[in-house]
């Protein structure tokens, strides 16, 4: 019976609707790139995420080594970079020189830069930035400290900033005024700056170059936060302590006047003509020789003037001669009685720092040099270097060490730029999918509709 039953049923299967393999095929297919396009998003949504949070969770960089250690100087100073991060942010440690990095031929982008002097730490010395010109600056003879005040208005107060720490505070002036950092007393404690009367003669003129007309001399104590004006001593041009602190080096005019804390003239020293004594830096270690730099200038056969910078010396105490002139374009303070650190041009960059021997013997030992590569303006400039200062009580242990950048932790502008912009490309890239799925989707149902 069963049998019967089961031979009546027909077994003939319905025949497929048209097209029907190749529709599931294709579903099939729209799957498989359905399930790969929402990997791929996955994927660029986790890398875009961790490249917004990297900033973030990036480590702060290595503590410098504790003061007291030797000084050292990278045997390149690396190029520019926006990536460098704050003295206030993350601290370098003492530095072995201070110096304004960039160009401005197309745009000016200037970095005021603090180079550690224990580890090769790069960071933005924060204090100077955001303010008209370059400020005027100074560094202490350890390295510890940085000066800083205003370029063409009056302040109340001259800003420290501690670098090992990125702590700053003022140190208030008697009355508000022009101020131009112009030298460390060998201790570091005490600065002698010039007072600027404002508003200036010249309102286009710089506070450093009001200062050669009208600046003068005065004292503070770092420590106490007293100040003594020596007004006998103006206008000033440059100064420099004594190796013992209690005689400075004053150049008013074409002469420099070796003076005592109280303002008495204790000699007079010529120099050549449109040269300037070295600021902070100008006094020998041995206390026989003050430095100036110039330049000469000479006519070719081609009929143009060259200019020849040179740094020559004055003898300061009147017991002997004095060396001949070195070719350099700057003095940046003495390795010894008769050796000096000096900028040399090299190329279309910056130059070199180079240990010279007052003997006669250049070129001298490099010391280091900076980055010569177009790395400024968007690539489009050279680098150049500007109001070098260098920590001056460190330059005679000073050693070289190969140069290993560490920038710190990048600036939080760059952290914010690139979250945001992780989380754009994710909203991007989802409303894209978005888009394609619901077009894909619904030509699905169109060819669906199609096959019934």
């Amino acid at each position: 019976m069963s049998e019967q039953l089961f031979r009546s049923v027909p077994l003939d299967e319905p025949p497929l609707p048209p097209q029907y393999v190749d529709t599931l095929v294709a579903r099939g297919r729209r799957s498989v790139r359905r399930r790969r396009v929402a990997a791929v998003i996955a994927v660029v949504a986790v890398l875009a995420a961790g490249l917004g949070l990297l900033p973030l969770v990036r480590p702060v960089a290595v503590v410098p080594a504790a003061p007291g250690a030797t000084p050292s100087l990278p045997d390149h100073i690396a190029p520019y970079s926006s990536l460098t991060s704050t003295v206030s942010r993350s601290p370098g440690g003492r530095a072995v020189m201070l110096y304004q990095f960039g160009n401005g031929e197309l745009f000016n982008q200037f970095q005021p830069l603090a180079l550690g002097a224990d580890r090769d730490t790069y960071r933005q010395l924060d204090a100077a930035e955001g303010r008209r010109g370059i400020r005027p600056w100074l560094l202490s003879p350890d390295g510890t400290t940085a000066v800083l005040t205003e370029d063409r208005i009056a302040v109340d107060a001259l800003t420290l900033v501690d670098l090992p720490t990125g702590r700053r505070r003022a140190v208030p002036l008697p009355a508000p005024t022009g101020a131009v950092p112009l030298a460390f007393s060998p201790d570091g404690r005490t600065l002698a700056y010039s007072a600027v009367p404002m508003p200036m003669g010249d309102p286009y003129n710089s506070t450093l170059g009001e200062s050669r007309r009208t600046g003068v001399l005065t004292l503070v104590d770092l420590t106490t936060g007293r100040h003594r004006t020596l007004s006998g001593v103006t206008p000033v041009f440059a100064a420099s302590f004594a190796p013992d602190g209690q005689r400075i080096a004053v150049q008013t005019g074409p002469q420099v006047e070796i003076v005592d804390l109280d303002g008495a003239v204790a000699r007079t020293v010529d120099l050549p003509a449109e040269h300037i004594l070295t600021m902070n830096a100008a006094w020998s270690p041995d206390g026989r020789l003050l430095a100036a730099t110039g330049a000469t200038t000479s006519s070719g056969g081609d009929g143009i003037v060259h200019y020849h910078r040179r740094i020559v010396f004055a003898d300061a105490t009147g017991s002997g001669p004095v060396p001949e002139p070195v070719a350099a374009e700057e003095m940046l303070g003495w390795r010894s009685g008769d050796r000096i650190v000096a900028l040399v041009p090299a190329g279309e960059g910056p130059g070199e720092l180079r240990d010279v021997p007052l003997d006669g013997g250049l070129p001298g030992t490099l010391l280091s040099r900076f980055d010569a590569g177009q790395s400024c303006e968007y690539g489009t400039q050279t680098c150049q270097a500007y109001e070098i200062r260098m920590a001056t009580g460190l330059l005679p242990s000073l050693v070289m060490r190969p140069a290993d950048p560490d920038r710190g932790p990048w600036p939080g502008w760059f952290t914010v730029t690139t979250a945001g912009g992780s989380v754009f490309l994710v909203v991007v890239v989802f409303l894209l999918y978005r888009r394609i799925t619901r077009r894909r989707g619904a030509g699905a149902s169109r060819e669906g509709a199609g096959t019934e």
